[in-house]
């Protein structure tokens, strides 16, 4: 057997398994679409309020650290000290149980987006369509189908 043809046998039943794959139709078109439509709106807002959340995360950080190195300057003596400190600690408790509470949402989310970006790849991504099917999507649509996942960063949760 010739060495160069089994290269390009395997080339070609790689094609034609791509050649295979059936254009999207026009609900499936409108299906990518949306989904396009909707990586583009909730990818850049979940990336700035995760930017947030680390910002608050490290507040919430600096400020046990803070309420640490003042429990050991705090002598057991000193009832209105002691009484300060613990609701300071109270308060900061609860916002790091709010924060906790917000975290798990936005894990939610990016977890949820990261569904829609799979579906995506997997039904969308390198398929052909029909020109009939593309002009009757809405221009919004249109240009999400134009753009695809180009410039587009989903933030995931490890």
């Amino acid at each position: 057997m010739n060495r160069n043809l089994v290269p390009i046998a395997s080339l070609m039943v790689a094609g034609s398994a791509w050649a295979q794959s059936e254009p999207l139709d026009a609900d499936a078109l409108a299906r990518c679409a949306q989904q396009v439509q909707q990586l583009r709106s909730e990818a850049p807002r979940l990336l700035a309020r995760n930017a947030q959340l680390d910002e608050q995360r490290e507040s919430i950080q600096q400020r046990q650290r803070a309420l640490a190195a003042e429990a050991k300057g705090i002598g057991s003596e000193d009832l209105n000290a002691g009484l300060g400190y613990s609701e300071r600690r109270r308060v900061l408790n609860d916002e790091a149980r709010a924060f906790n509470a917000d975290i798990e949402r936005i894990k939610d989310e990016i977890r949820a987006i990261n569904v829609v970006k799979q579906q995506y790849a997997a039904n969308c991504a390198q398929r052909s369509y029909r020109r009939s099917d593309f002009e009757r999507l809405s221009p919004q649509a249109q240009a999400a189908m134009r753009a695809g996942m180009d410039g587009i960063e989903v933030p995931y949760t490890d």
